[in-house]
C-alpha cells in the first residue's frame, strides 16, 4: 500500500466520520427543533421548517417546510415569510407563482426583514412576476443594505459592476463588495478576488486577488466557495504560463 493510497484512505475516512457527525447533529437539532415547535416557539418552528426544506435531519419535505413557516408567519416571523416566499419562488412543494413570492417578501420587509427586501429586489432584477426594473431592484437592495443584509450589498456591488439601473462603477462595486465582504459574505469576497484579477477598478493584483478567493473558499458558503477555486485554478494557470514564458 502506497503513501498515497494510505493518506487518500485516511482523508476518506476522516470524511465519512464528519458527514456522520453532521448527520447526527442535524438529527439533534430537528428532534429539539421539534419539541419547541410544538410548544408554541415560532423560532423553533422556522428552524423546523428549515430542516424540512434542506433535508437536514429529516426527509426533505417541502409541505411540512411550508406547514411550519406558515404557523410562524402567523406569529409575526418575518424569517418565516422569507421561507414561504422563496418556496413560491422556486415552486418548490407548490406551483411556482412570483407574485405570491413577492406578497410574502413583502410582508418580510414590512416586518423589517432585510433577506424579504433582497428578494423584492431580486424579483425586480429578473423581471420574475413584474416588469425588470434595475432602478427598483437597486432601491430594495439599499433597504436590505440598510438593514444589514450583506447580500444586498453584494447585489448592489454588482449592480455597479455590471452597469444595471446605474452607470457602471467598478470603483462603487469594490466599495460595495468589501462592505458585504465585513458582513462575513463569502460571494462579495469571490468577486473582490475576480476584481483583483482582472484588474477592473483596480491594479491587477494576483496575490491579492488569491488573498480574497481563499477568503471566500473558507466562508462556509459552497456556492461562493465552488466558483472562488475555480478562479483560483485560472489565476494559477496564468501564473504557471506567464512563468514559463520567461
Amino acid at each position: 500500500c502506497s503513501a498515497d493510497s494510505r493518506a487518500t484512505y485516511v482523508r476518506a475516512l476522516a470524511l465519512t466520520y464528519a458527514l456522520n457527525c453532521m448527520e447526527q447533529q442535524f438529527t439533534a437539532a430537528f428532534r429539539s427543533a421539534n419539541r419547541a415547535a410544538h410548544l408554541g416557539d415560532a423560532a423553533a418552528m422556522v428552524s423546523l421548517g428549515r430542516l424540512f426544506e434542506k433535508g437536514l435531519g429529516t426527509r426533505k419535505d417541502y409541505a411540512k417546510a411550508m406547514a411550519w413557516f406558515r404557523k410562524a408567519a402567523a406569529a409575526g416571523n418575518g424569517v418565516a415569510m422569507v421561507g414561504i416566499g422563496t418556496l413560491y419562488a422556486g415552486g418548490q412543494g407548490v406551483p411556482k407563482d412570483y407574485a405570491k413570492a413577492m406578497a410574502w417578501f413583502r410582508k418580510g420587509a414590512a416586518a423589517g426583514n432585510g433577506v424579504a427586501m433582497v428578494g423584492i429586489g431580486t424579483l425586480y432584477a429578473g423581471g420574475q412576476g413584474v416588469p425588470k426594473d434595475y432602478a427598483k431592484a437597486m432601491e430594495w437592495y439599499r433597504k436590505g443594505a440598510a438593514a444589514g443584509s450583506g447580500e444586498a450589498m453584494t447585489w448592489i456591488g454588482g449592480l455597479y459592476e455590471d452597469g444595471q439601473g446605474v452607470p457602471q462603477d467598478y470603483a462603487k462595486a469594490m466599495e460595495w463588495f468589501r462592505k458585504a465582504a465585513a458582513a462575513g459574505n463569502g460571494s462579495a469576497m469571490t468577486w473582490i478576488g475576480s476584481l483583483y484579477a482582472t484588474g477592473q477598478g483596480v491594479p491587477r493584483d494576483y496575490a491579492k486577488a488569491l488573498h480574497w478567493l481563499q477568503k471566500a473558499e473558507a466562508s462556509g458558503e459552497p456556492q461562493a466557495a465552488a466558483v472562488a477555486k475555480k478562479w483560483t485554478a485560472a489565476i494559477k494557470q496564468k501564473e504557471a504560463a506567464q512563468n514559463g514564458g520567461q
